[in-house]
C-alpha cells in the first residue's frame, strides 16, 4: 500500500517542518545572546575586581583617579546588565 499525501497534507507537513526549524533557530539565537551577556558580565566583574585591588593596594600619595573612574563605570555597567527591576 502506497500513501501519497494530498496537496493540503503536504502543505501542513511543510508548515510543521518550517515551524520546527524556526523554533530551533530562535533557541540557538537566544543561547548565543545569553552567552555574550555572560561573557560581558564576566569581563566587567574582572575589571571591577582588578581596579578595586589597585585602589586597595595604592598608597595615599599615588594617583588613583583613573581606577576610581573605572570602578564607577564598571559598577554602572554591571547594574544595568543585572536590571533588578
Amino acid at each position: 500500500m502506497n500513501w501519497t499525501p494530498s496537496a493540503e497534507e503536504a502543505a501542513l507537513i511543510a508548515t510543521a517542518v518550517t515551524l520546527i526549524g524556526i523554533l530551533i533557530t530562535n533557541q540557538a539565537k537566544v543561547s548565543e545572546f545569553r552567552q555574550l551577556w555572560i561573557n560581558a558580565l564576566r569581563d566587567d566583574s574582572a575589571l571591577l575586581i582588578s581596579h578595586t585591588l589597585i585602589v586597595h593596594a595604592a598608597h595615599a600619595e599615588e594617583n588613583i583617579d583613573e581606577s576610581y573612574l573605572q570602578i564607577h563605570q564598571t559598577t554602572a555597567r554591571i547594574r544595568l546588565r543585572l536590571n533588578p527591576d
